[in-house]
C-alpha cells in the first residue's frame, strides 16, 4: 500500500462521499476517528501478594506486600497512575523477598530434617547392634 492510510490501517477510497456531495479526492470512511494515546495501567500484583500472604508470609512481608498491593489498586481506581505504579513495585519487591526467604527456609529445613533423620537412624542401628551384642553375650554366659 502506497500513499496515505487511515488511522485504522485502511487505505482511503478514491471516490466522493456516498451521498455524492463533497470535495474531490480521497474519502475516509471514518471522518471523526481520532488517535488516542493509551497508557498501560500499572500492575498491582494483588493475586501474587495474596498467595505470598497465605503461603509464604515470612517475617510479615506477605502482609506488607498485600497492603501495598491494595494501595496500588486503590490509587489505580482513583486515577493516580504514578502512585499506583510505585505501590505496585513495592508490593512486587516485598513479594519477591518473602517468597525467596520462604523457599530458602524450606530448603534449609528439608536439609536439616534429612541429615537429622540419617543421624537418628544410624544411632538407632548402633543401639540395636549393641543390644543384640549384649543379648548374645548373656545367652553365651548362661550355657
Amino acid at each position: 500500500m502506497h500513499g496515505p492510510t487511515h488511522a485504522h490501517g485502511m487505505p482511503p477510497v478514491e471516490a466522493r462521499a456516498p451521498w455524492g456531495v463533497g470535495p474531490p479526492g480521497p474519502y475516509y470512511p471514518y471522518p471523526r476517528a481520532a488517535l488516542v494515546s493509551v497508557r498501560k495501567l500499572p500492575r498491582d500484583y494483588l493475586l501474587w501478594s495474596l498467595f505470598t500472604f497465605s503461603y509464604a508470609n515470612c517475617c510479615c512481608l506477605g502482609l506488607a506486600a498485600l497492603v501495598f498491593s491494595i494501595k496500588s489498586r486503590d490509587a489505580k481506581v482513583l486515577g493516580d497512575v504514578e502512585s499506583a505504579e510505585e505501590h505496585g513495585k513495592t508490593a512486587r519487591c516485598l513479594s519477591v523477598v518473602a517468597m525467596t526467604l520462604a523457599i530458602v527456609s524450606m530448603i534449609v529445613s528439608i536439609i536439616v530434617i534429612a541429615t537429622s533423620m540419617t543421624y537418628i537412624y544410624n544411632r538407632f542401628q548402633e543401639a540395636m547392634a549393641d543390644a543384640h551384642e549384649q543379648h548374645s553375650r548373656k545367652s553365651f554366659s548362661w550355657n
